[in-house]
């Protein structure tokens, strides 16, 4: 349930709400003119992006399983933001699906997206190397 305040109330109690926001308390926020916002803490909006992407990949991975039986010609684009599937045979597959479905229901239920980082760590980061020569226009060199 969210604390409901309206946008007058914003320079009085400006230290409660953030307050109730810190403390992990949904604050809403309205004012006479029908425009509402809903404060939250980031860490919540990511969770709640995390699931949702999640949720979207394995919803179209279903999908194109369904529509390419056995899953041999699904496309690249098939496979969403989890391309790295298109290695796996079909029943590792099948397998991964029923683990991230699993997962997901979790991540819902926990409000925490931990359990699929395990599953999509995100955007890979690049290996660290010796660090690059600085470049320099040749008519400095």
């Amino acid at each position: 349930m969210s604390d409901l305040f309206s946008t007058d109330d914003l320079a009085d109690h400006v230290g409660e709400i953030l307050e109730r926001v810190r403390s992990g308390r949904e604050v809403r926020l309205y004012d006479p003119h029908g425009f509402d916002m809903t404060l939250v803490r980031t860490e919540e909006v990511m969770v709640s992006r995390q699931i949702a992407g999640a949720t979207a990949t394995l919803l179209g991975l279903l999908q194109a399983r369904g529509r390419v039986p056995g899953g041999d010609e699904m496309t690249l684009v098939d496979y969403g933001s989890w391309s790295w599937l298109r290695h796996l045979g079909s029943e590792p597959l099948d397998q991964f699906l029923s683990e991230v479905s699993a997962a997901i229901v979790i991540a819902c239920r926990e409000g925490d997206a931990i359990v699929l980082q395990e599953i999509d760590p995100g955007p890979h980061q690049p290996q660290q190397g010796p660090p690059a020569r600085k470049w320099r226009p040749p008519w400095s060199r």
